[in-house]
């Protein structure tokens, strides 16, 4: 298991999220918690985006969902202080 500081990383996410990057920080978080299932979903939406110019509101609702499973994810594995340290991120 990688050491990451937890900081740093909620700030990079925040960042992200900041200049409209939402896909972008949500993978973030996948890769952070190692779900490659979601990691390679949200590849598929920023691809479909990026392709179409636009973000459709199916893929946001999808994005959504994805990122609800890995903030369960973080307090699952992590606690609630640091999954609070992500969600405030996003």
């Amino acid at each position: 298991m990688k050491v990451v500081n937890i900081d740093k990383l909620v700030n990079k996410i925040a960042k992200l999220t900041d200049n409209n990057c939402h896909t972008e920080s949500v993978l973030e978080l996948a890769k952070f918690v190692e779900d490659k299932t979601s990691i390679d979903e949200l590849k598929v939406i920023q691809a479909k985006a990026n392709k179409a110019g636009c973000m459709d509101y199916e893929w946001i609702t999808e994005r959504r969902g994805i990122l609800t499973k890995l903030l369960n994810t973080v307090t699952y594995k992590y606690g609630i202080d640091i999954s609070n340290k992500f969600r405030g991120a996003f």
